[in-house]
């Protein structure tokens, strides 16, 4: 996880960016040894969606950034923020990052922050094998990806 970035994630209900994306990364080994690895913003959408559209030349998404009255915008131009995804917690993961990548770390945080260099980074490891067997843990994952295949079918 990292606290990434200038300020532009604006609290659940607010207008005012304050943090930045703060993506985190979730890595898991798997029966036939792919891991299942889960990598997503705490933004709904992420910054570069701006320059994309501008290259593409196409509206942003909609209900995802704020121009600088607080308002829903979908021009590029004119995105001031992005809302959190998950509403207010989103926004309380986006700051648990924000602690634990920044202000954790020693590294800037939330204004003080001023591009993707100034940024701090958190990477935490555990084996599956401190608690039990690594062949039990696979067989569990085996089988709540089985659950998500029966009930989305």
């Amino acid at each position: 996880m990292n606290n990434a970035g200038s300020a532009a994630v604006t609290p659940y209900g607010g207008i005012t960016p304050i943090l930045g994306t703060n993506p985190i990364c979730f890595g898991f080994p798997s029966k036939n040894d792919e891991p299942y690895l889960f990598d997503f913003s705490t933004s709904k959408c992420v910054w570069g969606e701006i320059r994309q559209s501008k290259l593409e030349n196409k509206n942003l998404p909609e209900n995802c950034f704020l121009d600088e009255d607080g308002k829903f915008t979908q021009d590029p131009d004119k995105a001031n923020a992005i809302i959190p995804f998950g509403d207010a917690k989103g926004f309380a993961l986006c700051y648990a990052i924000e602690i634990l990548a920044g202000a954790f770390t020693g590294a800037k945080v939330g204004l003080q922050v001023e591009d993707e260099y100034d940024l701090g980074f958190t990477f935490i490891a555990l084996s599956p094998e401190m608690f039990g067997v690594i062949e039990e843990f696979k067989n569990k994952l085996k089988l709540i990806l089985f659950q998500f295949t029966v009930y989305f079918k």
